[in-house]
């Protein structure tokens, strides 16, 4: 009886396992980030290896989004995709990508970029 429920726990959680999809780890700026100068690129790492397929930036006052080109190539766990020069505001990443196992996934990364303070104390 005790191999019994060894196995079933061990077909449990390989299943489970499998069932896991890729997810976003981290980002650099990170989610709610308050900047003191606008980010050259947005970092993004998953949790395995994934192909971001699209990503576009906006700002808190703009009525549409500007997609944002030259897309990495190659699947990795770790993107850097490069943003336009950024005036201080906040903005928002939408990002969607591909895992090797073809589960598409999306999100977004929002931020703030602070206007230059001269000479506060």
């Amino acid at each position: 009886m005790a191999r019994l429920l060894t196995l079933l726990l061990l077909i449990t959680c390989a299943a489970s396992n499998a069932a896991a999809h890729v997810r976003l780890k981290s980002s650099d700026p990170a989610d709610g980030a308050t900047l003191a100068s606008a980010p050259a690129q947005i970092t993004l790492v998953f949790s395995a290896v994934a192909t971001v397929t699209a990503a576009t930036v906006q700002g808190a006052t703009d009525d549409s989004a500007t997609k944002l080109d030259a897309m990495p190539n190659e699947a990795s766990t770790t993107h850097a995709v490069a943003l336009p020069p950024l005036a201080p505001g906040d903005y928002v990443v939408t990002w969607r990508a591909l895992s090797d196992d073809g589960h598409v996934m999306s999100g977004e990364v929002r931020f703030t970029v602070r206007a230059e303070s001269h000479g506060e104390q």
